[in-house]
């Protein structure tokens, strides 16, 4: 880390480079293969690679500890969950503290104390006989690196006044659910299709294939639960076996079966607090905009977007891109608004 060192006119700029580095390098990690890979090929790659990146990620946010002085180390949060309540706090760009520099100290300390944190966890991991939680610990860490120096970025780029140089890679909580959503959604969107249409079963099979090899392409599935993951593996292993036989109809239908049930249970990501508030914030706004003469019908779809796999009904009038109209969303919208109520309330 000392070729960082630089002159104060570009000091920063480096930094905000070195941050990039270490996520790109985490971001450049694939865990997906190691989802079939025996235990010692994680231990002897996955787990070093992702060493590096932490180990990379820590020394940047010890620079940036030394340049803008270290804040109190007496209120640590106690585990990941309030990490990431009290870390998108900071990244808020509305939270700007007296001395804007002690928002990058900050942020910086909370990042660190997180990757440290996470760190030991992996190493505790490897001394484990459990393939599952090692894979679990590689996981989490490859997103925490990624979260905590991009935000970290986030902010150094607005204290600063510079250009982030990669804005885009950091996401808050609600972010990466939405994106979750978005693509259980189209998972099981494929499969109602097939289910709603009478198509001959090995082609049904096929499409819910494909279906699956798409969950799996997309960015977002490395940030799903290991165990989610592992279960998408085991049904595209039995879909695959399927096809090379395909003459017991009643396993076929079996199958689709168990997929179908699959992509369902995924839908319970509309449970989580973060879905749960925003689709009642986004529903509530676009009600109040309904019959108003500045409606911007390009803007409320945009948003409706967003609120995807709530709700089929919801999701068919979006679709649709239904006329804008009290009388056509109303009975729908105060439906969905009812329930997200209740399950906030649980």
């Amino acid at each position: 880390m000392s070729a960082l060192r630089a002159t104060p006119d570009d000091e920063v700029q480096r930094l905000q480079c070195a941050l990039r580095d270490a996520a790109e390098r985490a971001h450049l990690v694939d865990t997906r293969p190691y989802e079939w890979e025996a235990r010692v090929r994680i231990d002897h790659e996955l787990v070093p690679r992702l060493r590096g990146a932490v180990d990379d990620a820590v020394g940047v946010l010890d620079l940036l500890l030394e340049r803008y002085d270290t804040p109190s180390q007496g209120s640590s949060p106690a585990d990941s969950g309030a990490f990431d309540l009290c870390f998108e706090e900071l990244v808020r760009p509305a939270n700007q503290p007296p001395a804007p520099w002690q928002r990058v100290a900050d942020v910086s300390f909370m990042a660190r104390w997180e990757l440290t944190r996470k760190r030991e966890q992996l190493r505790d991991a490897t001394l484990a006989n459990d393939h599952i939680s090692l894979l679990s610990e590689c996981c989490s860490l490859r997103r925490r690196v990624i979260k905590a120096t991009s935000g970290v970025e986030q902010v150094l780029a607005q204290v600063e006044g510079y250009p982030s140089v990669f804005e885009g890679l950091y996401r808050t909580e609600r972010q990466r659910a939405i994106e979750t959503r978005a693509a259980y959604l189209s998972f099981i969107s494929g499969l109602r299709e097939t289910e709603e249409e009478p198509v001959p079963l090995v082609r049904s099979v096929r499409l819910a294939g494909i279906s699956l090899a798409r969950l799996i392409g997309r960015d977002v599935y490395q940030d799903l639960w290991v165990d989610d993951r592992l279960r998408v593996r085991e049904l595209q292993h039995r879909l695959l076996t399927w096809l090379r036989d395909p003459h017991d109809a009643l396993d076929g239908q079996r199958l689709l079966g168990d997929i179908l049930a699959f992509g369902e249970l995924l839908m319970a990501v509309n449970r989580r607090p973060t879905l749960l508030q925003h689709d009642r914030e986004v529903l509530c706004r676009v009600q109040r905009a309904l019959g108003t003469p500045e409606l911007d019908g390009r803007a409320i779809f945009e948003e409706l977007g967003s609120v995807r796999g709530r709700d089929r009904e919801l999701d068919a009038l979006i679709k649709a891109r239904t006329t804008l109209r009290s009388s056509l969303w109303s009975t729908t919208m105060e439906r969905v608004l009812g329930e997200l109520s209740q399950a906030e309330g649980a």
